[in-house]
């Protein structure tokens, strides 16, 4: 883009943030305007303390955890002994003696037997689904130059139901859809603290931003709500670069269910745990029950993985990363284990087993290995995501030296080894520190090759960023085109794959707007896409228009 069309581009995303008056403060309540100096204050002393770890640089120091907003009513995050016990499946280690004596990845698994009993979830009353919202919401959507009623977009998205998870969505009430591949950002917001995810149930207008340190944030309208719609603040550690609230996924039921799963790092030692929330699906603050599916010890505040995602088989997928130091890598050998969750995407049954169940295609569901293990050989598979059409599995897995990774298991072809830590990329891995090149691995135990291995040397690249398969409507020739970043070059990439192999490639510099920027991809309930930002932005990915006209088009969802 020349340079007078990025000038004006960004004079219009700034003119947007102050024309709704949010830049930097988002409406502020009078409570957080109180504490504003406060956490300020709290915010240079942990930024001053926290390590800048250069591996995934989208996860910059922590601020104050303690963030003010709606609380949730939970239970005992640790489950109390006689009343819920867990299933250690090795007795573990006095926590300093770990390091010194050695790991055993499969004593890190904490499986509890039965779940926390779900307190009951107040609800606004019967909701019926009528077969003519769908075309209600695109009406109301359609009027693009009318102010649309927060209320009447909340109801209509809670009782509506989208077949986007089933590959055959409605075209989302803010668009009309145009030819063309080439791509361009739209402001959607901005003001919030760290965001590093984005998600929304199907068929509901509301997105639901994910802040690192430990907040769901509610976009309505193009209007960020200024009440979290979650707060796990209060047990959320955040203080390494790596950690905090890193996940969110809504059951596909969600509108009937209000079911909904998150990924954090916990108080007081930074553990991975993976939790189902239930919660009213109207509701724009939650107040929710929670149960514990998975809680791992850590010993290392780093590769956390991060993702939860519901496929079209209506499973529940988990990235988890090696929990190593970078140097050196894979100390616990997780990566190679069978044994470990560490290292791998599970695939989990929620809806059958306490507190879940495990899919019997599972590759390792009779024995031989963790039968939770999808797929294994990761390093830190920070943003993952399954095609709602094909069920084919995308996993975005941050490098070591030279190589990010962009990894693909096609549906059906459960456990594919990745090779981490016997490969990076295309190259063989020489622990401790790396090296060997091409060809030097020896037996190549049946691992599968990256589908994309990106070249930091040649691609200025440092964290790969894991996007997702475009079914929305609103542009018909990206559909069935998988986009993916990188943090540090910012380009968006739209890659076309046919029988395990890239088919056509297509590169969008969108004007540099995402370098050093981009922390995560997100899709709305209509399967358009999404971009989260460090500086506290969100934008939708739309086909490139001419700036005028851009300008004057006024976006009920996010623009002016």
């Amino acid at each position: 883009m020349p340079g007078t069309a990025r000038a004006a581009t960004r004079r219009r995303d700034e003119r947007r943030l102050r024309r709704r008056g949010r830049e930097g403060s988002h409406r502020a309540s009078p409570r957080s305007r109180a504490l504003g100096a406060g956490a300020r204050e709290a915010r240079r002393r942990r930024r001053r303390a926290g390590a800048h770890d250069a591996q995934l640089r989208p996860l910059v120091a922590a601020a104050d955890p303690r963030a003010h907003g709606a609380r949730v009513d939970r239970a005992p995050r640790r489950l109390q002994p006689g009343a819920h016990p867990p299933v250690e499946v090795r007795s573990p280690a006095p926590r300093g003696a770990r390091a010194r004596s050695g790991h055993d990845p499969a004593r890190r698994h904490r499986r509890p037997d039965r779940a926390a009993p779900a307190r009951p979830v107040a609800t606004s009353g019967t909701r019926t689904v009528d077969p003519r919202c769908a075309a209600a919401v695109r009406r109301i959507g359609g009027v693009r130059s009318v102010s649309i009623g927060v209320a009447s977009v909340i109801v209509l998205g809670a009782a509506c139901s989208s077949n986007y998870a089933a590959g055959t969505p409605q075209i989302a009430p803010y668009c009309a859809p145009r030819r063309g591949t080439e791509l361009a950002l739209t402001l959607v917001t901005g003001g919030l603290d760290r965001p590093v995810g984005l998600a929304a149930p199907n068929g509901d207008p509301r997105l639901f931003v994910v802040e690192q340190l430990g907040r769901v944030r509610v976009i309505v309208d193009g209007e960020l709500l200024a009440a979290p719609y979650l707060d796990l603040s209060d047990h959320v550690i955040a203080v390494g670069p790596e950690q905090g609230l890193l996940g969110l996924a809504f059951h596909p039921d969600f509108a009937s269910n209000g079911r909904f799963v998150v990924h954090y790092t916990a108080e007081p030692d930074g553990d991975n745990v993976v939790a189902e929330l239930v919660a009213d699906p109207s509701a724009n603050v939650a107040t929710a029950s929670e149960r514990e599916l998975l809680h791992l010890d850590r010993e290392v505040n780093i590769h956390n993985g991060g993702s939860v995602v519901f496929g079209p088989d209506g499973y529940l997928y988990v990235s988890l990363g090696d929990g190593s130091h970078a140097v050196p890598a894979d100390v616990f050998g997780a990566g190679q284990s069978r044994d470990s969750l560490m290292a791998k995407v599970l695939r989990l049954d929620l809806e059958n087993g306490t507190p879940y169940g495990i899919p019997p295609d599972n590759p390792w569901a009779g024995g031989g290995g963790a039968p939770e293990m999808y797929a294994w050989g990761l390093r830190n598979p920070w943003r993952i995501s399954v095609d709602p059409r094909t069920g084919d599995l995308y996993i975005g897995d941050v490098g070591q030296n030279t190589f990010e990774e962009i990894n693909h298991v096609p549906a059906g072809q459960a456990g594919a080894n990745f090779g981490w830590s016997v490969n990076e990329g295309p190259d063989c891995w020489v622990a401790p520190i790396g090296g060997g090149g091409p060809g030097a691995c020896g037996d190549p135990v049946e691992l599968r090759p990256p589908l994309v291995a990106i070249d930091r040397r040649v691609e200025r690249a440092c964290a790969a960023i894991g996007g997702h398969v475009y079914r929305g409507g609103c542009m018909p020739d990206m559909v069935g085109r998988y986009l993916y970043s990188d943090f540090c070059n910012g380009v968006v990439n739209a890659i076309v794959v046919e029988a395990g192999a890239v088919l056509e490639q297509q590169r969008h510099e969108l004007d540099g707007i995402l370098a050093g920027q981009i922390t995560s991809f997100g899709v709305d309930g209509y399967g358009e896409l999404y971009v989260t930002a460090v500086g506290g932005r969100i934008y939708r990915l739309e086909l490139a228009r001419d700036i005028e006209a851009d300008t004057l088009a006024p976006d009920p969802r996010g623009g002016q």
